[in-house]
């Protein structure tokens, strides 16, 4: 056997040969402990039979000296008991007196038994004094340490014979077969796969097959594994390889260390006319950069690689025919220990994209300068309608209130001499004016809601709703049931949804005015996903055919001498919501009454 077994290569080795040492010394140790704790414990059971045998046989005997006072006999029994194994001191006393003795007396490795001595006088047993007897330990202590070391010393040639023969076996069987194994794998050529492994295993029977055949048989799969992983390998690398040079992007490597191309696809000599190996010469980058890119490009390499970072820029290059060419390129940073070796990337023409871009900038900067002159006609238009608004607010209101004021005072300072023909033409007149008054006010309200800033805080609907409420039954004792959800909130100008609130509300209660038992709810609900408030009546309502028109300025969709209005209030409720982003629409039946759902924001009230 090889002596190498126990070398460093070999740490299977001798990591078997430690757990063998170990296994048996730890089987001897046991084996070992466990016989001499049966020895002990027949010799001390042999020592109790002897203290037994005493009690029994010969206590009685010296009982009997004892009472006649024979003190000879007594020494006598006392030397024939005294021979008996172990016994190393035995004493006779009577009372606290000491009678006779034999033997020394030992306080160590000793155990000691004391027999009390009793003698039957006249049918009683009377205690005439005591037998103390001593056995030493130290004949069973000589005979264990004596079985310990035999023990010892013949588990230890035991041992050391087995872990040698397990050692050759395992050599034999093992080891060196793990060696070729080891030289195969290491001198394996990838380039020559189909030489296998054979290992020498003389007087071993072929059609057995064990580990190290499983072994061999895996080393023939990892070779055949290995054959089609490269076969596929390269197979792909081809295939990856015309995949890249078909594309219509270019890629290429650069070498860091050689300051040149290393690899460019086939795709440049289409883009910038330079055949491959141009593109390889020293310099070439930076020689075909537009003169305008030039230094930044450059710089732009170097500081990205500098700090390792990847990178995405843009940049021209002059073709061979002298053209420009927009390019994007797509770098990569390929790193050893964190130093940069190379760069790998994709350059991608984009000519085409950057004209558009160009072109587009132009039609922007053109439609920035159309909105700005736009913006500046509508900012004249809005001080001219401020001015209207002004002027409609002072100057048309003035005579509309001096027709109603006088036409009043001619009723009321002739009415007993105007006949009623005359007094119904005054009051129309005072109608008139008044209903003028009103669209007036509308219309400035459109035009403030229309002008008007937004803003924006969080509000509670329900508490602007119940304050509109008020306002109604304040100028009215008709009986409404109203039924108003609470805590109902929302994001918008909280003077323009009072606005919004108002007249809807309005409608509502002028609409169900002819209903004995009018009823008005405010609420909210999911439509289509969408959160939605609500008033809901049960007036007249109307038919679905002119929806369109409801939302329009001065669109009536009933008589005015049923129903008073300027058919200006839902155009305001319209253009409120607009002005929010919201939406709004109504559902109706003629005589069925009608519900108007509308928000304030469609895009942040969607259900989830």
């Amino acid at each position: 056997m090889k002596s190498i077994i126990l070398g460093k290569r070999h740490s299977i080795a001798r990591r078997l040969l430690f757990s063998v040492v170990l296994m048996s010394t730890a089987m001897t140790i046991l084996t070992s402990s466990y016989q001499l704790y049966g020895n002990y414990t027949r010799y001390m059971t042999e020592l109790h039979i002897r203290f037994n045998e005493i009690s029994t046989i010969h206590v009685k005997n010296l009982t009997n000296r004892l009472w006649i006072s024979d003190l000879d006999a007594l020494k006598t029994n006392l030397k024939e008991v005294s021979i008996l194994p172990d016994i190393s001191y035995m004493e006779i006393r009577e009372k606290d007196k000491l009678i006779t003795s034999i033997g020394s007396s030992s306080k160590e490795d000793t155990i000691t038994k004391e027999f009390p001595m009793t003698y039957l006088y006249k049918g009683k047993k009377v205690r005439i004094g005591s037998l103390k007897v001593q056995a030493t330990l130290k004949n069973a202590y000589r005979q264990t340490v004596s079985q310990i070391f035999d023990i010892l010393v013949s588990n230890g040639i035991k041992t050391f014979i087995l872990a040698g023969f397990i050692l050759y076996i395992f050599n034999n069987l093992i080891t060196r077969h793990l060696d070729t194994m080891s030289n195969f794998a290491k001198n394996l050529d990838i380039s020559n796969l189909t030489h296998k492994l054979t290992l020498d295993r003389t007087g071993k029977k072929h059609h057995e097959a064990d580990e190290l055949e499983i072994l061999i048989q895996a080393f023939e799969s990892m070779q055949n594994n290995l054959i089609s992983s490269i076969h596929k390998m390269q197979q792909s690398e081809q295939h990856y390889r015309q995949l890249v040079e078909t594309t219509t992007a270019i890629p290429w490597e650069f070498d860091l260390l050689s300051w040149r191309f290393s690899y460019v696809g086939p795709q440049a000599v289409d883009v910038l006319g330079y055949q491959i190996d141009e593109w390889k010469n020293d310099g070439f980058k930076k020689k075909h950069l537009h003169s305008e890119d030039s230094i930044f490009t450059m710089k732009y390499y170097l500081e990205k690689t500098k700090n390792n970072l990847e990178h995405e820029f843009e940049y021209r290059m002059i073709t061979s025919e002298g053209n420009t060419v927009w390019i994007r390129d797509d770098v990569k940073i390929v790193s050893i220990n964190n130093i940069p070796q190379s760069l790998q990337g994709y350059m991608f023409d984009i000519t085409e994209h950057k004209l558009n871009e160009i072109e587009l900038d132009k039609y922007r900067n053109d439609l920035e300068h159309l909105v700005q002159n736009r913006t500046t006609e509508l900012l004249a238009s809005n001080k001219e309608l401020e001015a209207f608004a002004y002027s409609v607010s002072h100057d048309l209101r003035a005579p509309l209130r001096g027709i109603d004021g006088f036409s009043q005072i001619l009723i009321e300072e002739n009415n007993d001499r105007l006949d009623t023909t005359s007094l119904e033409y005054l009051n129309r007149i005072r109608k008139s004016a008044q209903l003028m008054g009103q669209i007036i006010n509308d219309l400035l309200l459109l035009s403030r809601v229309t002008r008007q800033e937004l803003t924006i805080s969080n509000i509670n609907l329900t508490q602007i709703t119940r304050i509109s409420i008020a306002r109604l039954i304040e100028k009215s004792d008709r009986k409404v049931k109203f039924t108003i959800a609470e805590n109902i909130r929302t994001d918008a100008d909280a003077n323009l949804v009072t606005i919004v609130i108002d007249n809807l509300l309005s409608n509502a209660w002028k609409y169900t005015s002819k209903n004995h038992l009018a009823e008005i709810e405010f609420g909210q609900t999911f439509k289509d996903g969408k959160l939605f408030f609500y008033f809901k009546d049960n007036g007249i309502g109307f038919s679905m055919e002119y929806i369109d028109k409801i939302f329009q300025p001065f669109q009536r969709l009933h008589n005015a001498s049923e129903f008073q209005g300027t058919g200006i209030g839902l155009a305001n409720v319209s253009r409120v919501i607009q002005r929010h982003g919201g939406e709004i629409y109504a559902e109706s039946a003629e005589g069925e009454g009608a519900i108007f759902y509308f928000n304030f924001s469609s895009g942040e009230l969607t259900h989830t």
